[in-house]
């Protein structure tokens, strides 16, 4: 653990010894405090809860994850020149490889920049996308490759910040006394989106149209880089305690 976060092994020992005694005390008060429940429905446990509600909506609605169960489909619908399958094997090798180099930068580069990040760069590259699907029938056959070279960078940007931040937030913004309850509910919460996006996809296709489905993933994707940069605060370097007590304070708290 301290290799990964690039701290000494005396700081990350003093971290356990101090969640120990959390839990301990926690275990302690549960015993003896029968509002839990009134403390799950306090501000300072769903505060965090919903932020993790938002990340996992931003990130099953960034419109990556349709790419990746429908992937085939996908390079179907926009008319790559490349082989779709051919396609599928490049693009699930670029997410190995962005996914790998992700887990190095969580803790270098903190949450709040990697998520903004990501946000951009699946903007642009959905954005592209659906301005090529928009000007489909009009684009020369010499530029269809284009849908590949977006996806990619929707990958990457994906692969950066919305594949696994959300899910370090979750275990890190949760408050431990409700964490049990509160993680289910998130973790829920994040299958019924990635369900609902899966479900509805071709339905909305059929409403709105392939191009219109692919500018609700750009508009989902803007409004990630907004939320993140006004909302979330940055996790790096502190511990448990110390995120919790953010959301404890009633008055304005520095996210930068």
């Amino acid at each position: 653990l301290a290799w990964l976060r690039g701290t000494s092994v005396e700081a990350v020992s003093q971290e356990i010894s101090s969640m120990s005694c959390g839990v301990e005390g926690s275990t302690e008060t549960t015993h003896e405090d029968v509002g839990l429940i009134r403390e799950f429905f306090s501000c300072p446990n769903l505060h965090p809860l919903l932020l993790t509600f938002v990340l996992h909506f931003l990130q099953n609605w960034s419109g990556v994850n349709v790419i990746v169960f429908k992937t085939v489909h996908v390079f179907e619908t926009v008319g790559s020149s490349i082989d779709k399958y051919v396609c599928t094997a490049i693009v699930g090798g670029v997410q190995l490889v962005s996914t790998g180099l992700s887990i190095f930068l969580v803790n270098r580069a903190g949450r709040r920049p990697l998520l903004m990040i990501s946000g951009l760069v699946m903007t642009i590259s959905m954005g592209s996308l659906a301005a090529f699907l928009y000007f489909q029938s009009s684009i020369p056959d010499s530029w269809r490759w284009l849908p590949l070279v977006s996806i990619i960078g929707s990958f990457i940007g994906y692969s950066v910040g919305y594949a696994t931040i959300p899910f370090i937030i979750m275990g890190e913004m949760l408050p431990a006394r409700t964490r049990n309850l509160s993680g289910a509910l998130s973790s829920s919460f994040n299958l019924t989106c990635l369900f609902l996006v899966l479900k509805f996809y071709t339905n909305l296709a059929e409403m709105i149209e392939y191009h219109g489905v692919y500018w609700l993933f750009t508009a989902v994707n803007m409004f990630g880089v907004i939320f993140v940069f006004c909302f979330l605060p940055e996790t790096r370097g502190k511990s448990l305690q110390e995120i919790e007590v953010i959301f404890a304070k009633k008055k304005t708290v520095n996210y930068a």
